[in-house]
């Protein structure tokens, strides 16, 4: 037994790492251009920062619920109605007591502006 997931969201994963390097041996970083559609049980914002008197800009933090089985990884990218997020950690609650399965809890984030 486990939540429902009515939404869908767009899925960009990370393809940089210690194999994807330039000239200089630096980590390129980049996604995959084309998103894979995953459905979701929801999301909340959970605090927005807005920068100093010195930047114009926002950093949206925003707790994403996943259904048990999938999770996206660190540095990958998620799209929702509002923007682009970046993955930034997860916890795994994927087990709990007489076969509930409630999910995972993703934490993304965005900064706008800059």
């Amino acid at each position: 037994m486990t939540f429902p997931t009515p939404f869908l969201v767009d899925h960009y994963p990370y393809l940089g790492g210690p194999g994807n390097v330039d000239e200089l041996g630096n980590e390129i970083q980049s996604w995959s251009v084309t998103p894979t559609k995953v459905s979701v049980q929801g999301w909340q914002t959970i605090a927005r920062e807005k920068l100093g008197p010195n930047a114009q800009g926002v950093i949206a933090d925003t707790a994403m619920s996943v259904p048990p089985g999938w999770l996206p990884g660190v540095h990958d990218r998620i799209g929702l109605p509002d923007g682009i997020y970046e993955v930034v950690e997860f916890g795994v609650q994927d087990s709990g007591f007489h076969g509930w399965r409630p999910g995972n809890i993703v934490r993304l984030k965005k900064t706008t502006g800059v």
